[in-house]
């Protein structure tokens, strides 16, 4: 139950927005628990420091994180507060709640843009196409979709830079390695302990909105309990 794609670079992302997912939506939804999942928060965010500080300390490009050069655009940045600004818009217009909902194939806005970077290109392109068919619910459907076709052309080049220097780099120190091993448990873990909490409250598909690997997920896969992945 974890994204066959992960690698230790994608994995700082996906560990930060499961610690943020989990403090924003699981707290409070069983009080007796929130104390453990509190715990397996700042788990997932130390492990996802440590693997990004084990990976600058074997001279890994900043880049290969998806992070912009210094004094350049930043388009995943941008990607956000571009789906954030359009979905305000949206919630502005007749029938606003309907379409936000469209827009945000019925996620809560601060999980859209929250989301790694792959799954960002992916809702932005979910984004044009709702606005083609919603069009005449937008008054501004034409600026709009403009924008969002340049943002995510900005997304997809950039990404696609990321990715095409990370296939040129295949060694790992062990330092990387061993920041790699611990982050997977601590990733595997968490899992086993998010789906036990939301099992007894009856809310297991909400998973897919706090591990990012889990997104599209089906109802029978989520039943799964997840694997211990072996050592690296």
């Amino acid at each position: 139950m974890t994204d066959p794609r992960m690698d230790p670079y994608e994995a700082i992302a996906y560990g930060r927005f499961t610690a943020a997912q989990i403090n924003t939506l699981l707290l409070g939804l069983d009080h007796e628990l929130d104390g453990t999942l509190r715990l397996m928060a700042g788990r997932v965010a130390a492990a996802s420091d440590a693997l990004e500080a084990a990976l600058l300390r074997a001279g890994v490009p900043e880049l290969y994180l998806h992070r912009a050069p210094e004094g350049e655009p930043d388009p995943v940045l941008a990607a956000r507060e571009t789906l954030r600004a359009l979905v305000h818009y949206a919630e502005a217009c007749r029938d606003g709640f309907m379409i936000a909902s469209r827009l945000l194939q019925g996620e809560s806005l601060s999980t859209a843009v929250r989301r790694t970077p792959m799954k960002l290109l992916l809702r932005l392109e979910h984004a044009l196409e709702a606005i083609e068919k919603m069009k005449h619910m937008m008054p501004e459907h034409a600026s709009w979709s403009s924008r969002v076709e340049q943002t995510r052309a900005a997304l997809e080049t950039f990404d696609a830079e990321v990715h095409a220097g990370r296939s040129e780099r295949r060694s790992m120190t062990a330092d990387v390695a061993g920041a790699w091993n611990a982050w997977q448990r601590t990733y595997a873990s968490a899992k086993h302990v998010v789906l036990g909490s939301l099992a007894g409250i009856d809310k297991v598909p909400l998973i897919r909105e706090v591990f990012d690997d889990l997104a599209d997920e089906s109802p029978s896969r989520l039943s799964q309990l997840p694997q211990v992945p072996s050592t690296y």
